[in-house]
């Protein structure tokens, strides 16, 4: 299954009930397996794995790029923090 705005090579191999939401990207020469999901915006560069739902650009697995995702929103909060450890060494 496609969703609008899905942009696939023509060399990749897409596995049997693949769904692609909007906005995903599949570079060429890639495998996808067989019932894998690829959420809105996400970008196939390596061969993925069937049966796993994924997300990000890179595609990863849906959990990882969850906690990549918290991670990121803490950086900012993150970096203030070592300034300020780094003003208060001197």
């Amino acid at each position: 299954m496609k969703v609008s705005l899905t942009g696939i090579a023509g060399s990749s191999r897409l596995g049997d009930y693949v769904t692609l939401a909007a906005q995903v990207g599949v570079v060429g020469h890639v495998t996808i397996g067989d019932k894998a999901i690829l959420g809105a915006r996400a970008g196939a560069s390596t061969n993925l794995e069937g049966g796993i739902t994924y997300l990000g650009a890179p595609a990863l697995p849906i959990a990882q790029e969850q906690k990549l995702r918290a991670l990121v929103r803490r950086l900012p909060k993150l970096v203030e923090d070592v300034r300020a450890l780094k003003k208060a060494r001197g």
